[in-house]
């Protein structure tokens, strides 16, 4: 007999976690059960809002990751923690058999989403990467007409993100790089190299980077230019101490355009002529997707691929914009 309901731990309950836990509590399938953190005080107010009554001890409350899985009868984790510590989470709790939701990036290396993703095939667990981008409709929509043959032939792509991330991030522990593994490029701009991929589903092939740190010690701007197979290329601009926010996504095919823009999308037919779509895919979230591929009811949207690709052509940029030449996909190697 299957699960009906799933039993969560969650790992790490700071500002990332937030949103996650509001969407699980809101699951009708899902009991949070037990929570950690290296504060405990924070792993105490998860509690006390999934459970809306006052423990007087520390049931359910714990500082080692370990510790709780070990003690408490979960189904699955969800991970919320700085980027270098996903790695070890990840795997323990695979191997303990447990299913995992991960915030982005999966991982630091690629040997890391390897090893992770060997031990979800393994096991027969469910590996999800927090990329909401798969569920938001504009996207999806792209994807869609993509897939349909609706602009021909992908010849090439533009992105940009520019993000106040400098002054977020300042003082915290995405400004260490032995913690957060890289800069804007590895935390936000972990969305643009995995959107990017998702959408046009092209192997890529070869990358020339520029990388400035300004006066920190992890990177703030990059521009990356991208080979694909098919002659496709890209352009990427990701920008981590701009004065407001935005994104913007440009594919252009033999037989159109597609512009995700902030908050909207639209597309360019043969004859020129814009059109913005009359009705968009439902949207989702990588939470509920977690716990209905869990329960066998969907696809997962988000896998662990996403995760080793990602970190895959991130490790390419770093090592191009380091020793200033172009570099092949297939020189990042285990």
């Amino acid at each position: 007999m299957g699960l009906c309901m799933v039993n969560i731990g969650i790992i790490g309950c700071g500002g990332i976690a937030q949103g996650h836990l509001y969407r699980l509590m809101n699951i009708e399938d899902v009991n949070i059960i037990a929570f950690t953190d290296i504060d405990l005080d924070k792993a105490k107010n998860f509690r006390r809002r999934v459970y809306r009554k006052h423990f007087s001890g520390d049931e359910h409350v714990y500082r080692d990751f370990r510790e709780m899985i070990d003690m408490e009868n979960l189904d699955a984790v969800c991970i919320f923690t700085p980027h270098v510590y996903h790695y070890e989470q990840a795997y323990y709790s695979l191997k303990k058999g447990l299913h995992v939701l991960v915030e982005k990036p999966m991982v630091c290396t690629v040997r890391q989403a390897e090893k992770l993703l060997e031990i979800a095939e393994k096991n027969s667990r469910v590996l999800l990467v927090s990329y909401q981008r798969h569920y938001d409709p504009r996207y999806v929509f792209a994807k869609n007409l993509i897939k349909s043959g609706g602009i021909g032939e992908i010849k090439q792509i533009s992105i940009w993100l520019a993000q106040g991330w400098k002054k977020l991030a300042t003082g915290k522990w995405r400004m260490d790089p032995s913690i957060s593994c890289g800069g804007m490029l590895m935390d936000s701009g972990s969305h643009i190299i995995d959107i990017l991929l998702w959408l046009v589903e092209l192997d890529p092939l070869e990358i020339y980077a520029y990388v400035d740190n300004e006066d920190v010690k992890v990177d703030l701007h990059t521009n990356i230019l991208v080979r694909f197979e098919k002659n496709v290329f890209a352009s990427i601009t990701i920008n981590g101490n701009a004065v407001k926010w935005g994104e913007e996504e440009t594919i252009w095919g033999t037989a159109g355009t597609i512009l995700i823009s902030t908050g909207d999308v639209m597309y360019q037919d043969i004859d020129g002529n814009w059109i913005k779509p009359s009705k968009l895919p439902l949207s989702s979230n990588p939470d509920q997707n977690f716990i209905n591929c869990i329960l066998g009811r969907e696809e997962n949207m988000s896998p662990g691929i996403c995760g080793l690709n990602v970190i895959r052509f991130t490790e390419a940029i770093y090592r191009s914009a380091r020793e200033n030449r172009p570099v092949r996909i297939n020189e990042i190697s285990n």
